[in-house]
């Protein structure tokens, strides 16, 4: 007997949706689907639904409700319901910063980089899920062996600091919005601009974008 498994697609874009179940559909016909595009309709969609057994999540799913503001949130959220779900995220970001991001604070199942996804890719995605393995798209695999080069990147204090600063938030502002002294910023800043060896902030942002790690 097939086993029966229903699947949480959450996207802002219908037809991404429709693609994705198509593909879905062609390896496993009895599939139950169930839909959200944003987070407020996945948040109530998971009150209602007993049993999720795969989540594919858009990183980039629409404006923040409550305490959830990403696809980051949505995910440990759904999880926290759902403690035999297997999560696929996917998302069109190709920063490494970002990557990692999901990477360290979710854990998924699996992570593809959109550019990355055809049926194949999907499918065999959902395959290694199911054998409990991890899997891990080329650019995502990639993105993740960059950051492993740059030890330094990998303490989360100096990725925010990056993103932060990359937002036009001034170094005085940023203590309080990740609860560090000034003088534990600015010296992370200084260990970070002689990893990209440049001398101002200005040039630090523009190496870091320069390497896809923002």
């Amino acid at each position: 007997m097939e086993i029966i498994y229903h699947f949480l697609i959450i996207d802002d874009h219908p037809m991404i949706i429709n693609g994705y179940k198509t593909i879905i559909q062609s390896k496993f016909p009895d599939a139950v689907f169930h839909e959200a595009s944003n987070i407020d309709d996945a948040i109530s969609l998971s009150n209602s639904v007993k049993n999720i057994d795969f989540l594919l999540l858009d990183y980039n799913i629409g404006k923040p409700s409550n305490d959830i503001e990403n696809g980051i949130d949505l995910a440990k959220y759904l999880a926290s319901k759902y403690t035999s779900l297997k999560t696929l995220i996917i998302t069109a970001h190709e920063e490494i910063a970002i990557v990692y991001n999901i990477h360290k604070k979710v854990r998924p199942n699996a992570l593809l980089i959109k550019s990355d996804v055809n049926a194949e890719e999907l499918l065999f995605a959902i395959d290694n899920t199911l054998k409990g393995e991890i899997y891990r798209s080329n650019k995502a695999q990639q993105a993740l062996i960059s950051m492993n080069q740059r030890t330094i990147l990998l303490q989360e204090d100096n990725i925010q600091i990056l993103m932060l600063l990359d937002k036009g938030y001034k170094v005085q502002e940023i203590p309080s919005l990740i609860h560090k002294s000034l003088s534990s910023v600015q010296r992370n800043i200084v260990l970070l601009k002689e990893v990209f060896n440049v001398s101002e902030n200005n040039g630090l942002l523009r190496e870091a974008k320069k390497q896809g790690f923002i």
